[in-house]
């Protein structure tokens, strides 16, 4: 759902002719196959892909398509999901950029909504599109943006755009939260 809400192109793999048939009548370029063999990923792009969702029923399944489409395409960013803690790391080591763990997350999720359940209606509205003009995004500034080597009190991205700016992740890795004014962009942040 958030994929087509973006207007990301996207294509379904599936082995299950039901759940292909039930994208493509969604909206959706789906096609029935194996993911966990090199030519079913092939068939469906995954050497021009930019990224891959890999949300197959067990960890075991989820590592070996992750090995396969990492030496099909060393440039893809790929998004998984963990069913058991300890998998995770191996999901890491096997070329996954992101695991989820859907018990840690969901636990902590529901103690936020214990202790702080204004927060987490604001980031369901800000993040789940409910019907508030509010989004979170990202941009990468470009090597020749006219945002780059300026500070955020010259760019007004505020008073000009109505953004705000939550966090800058310099090009280095390090995360700045909340960045004051004189913060300057650069290139690859």
């Amino acid at each position: 759902g958030e994929l087509l809400r973006a207007g990301a192109p996207l294509v379904v793999l599936d082995r299950n002719e039901a759940r292909v048939a039930q994208a493509q009548q969604g909206g959706m370029l789906a096609v029935t196959g194996d993911a966990t063999r090199d030519e079913s990923l092939q068939s469906a792009g995954i050497g021009r892909a930019k990224g891959l969702v890999c949300a197959l029923a067990t960890d075991a399944d989820n590592l070996f398509v992750i090995l396969s489409a990492r030496a099909l395409n060393p440039q893809l960013t790929i998004v998984t999901r963990a069913n058991e803690e300890e998998a995770a790391d191996k999901l890491r080591r096997a070329g996954a950029d992101t695991v989820f763990t859907p018990f840690s997350i969901t636990g902590q999720r529901l103690a936020h909504a214990l202790l702080r359940p204004f927060v987490i209606t604001f980031l369901d509205s800000a993040t789940m599109a409910m019907g508030l003009d509010v989004s979170i995004e990202q941009i990468q500034v470009a090597e020749h943006a006219e945002a780059n080597a300026r500070s955020l009190r010259d760019l007004q991205v505020r008073r000009d755009l109505a953004v705000i700016v939550l966090a800058i992740r310099k090009a280095g890795g390090e995360m700045l939260f909340n960045p004051p004014a004189e913060t300057e962009i650069a290139a690859g942040d």
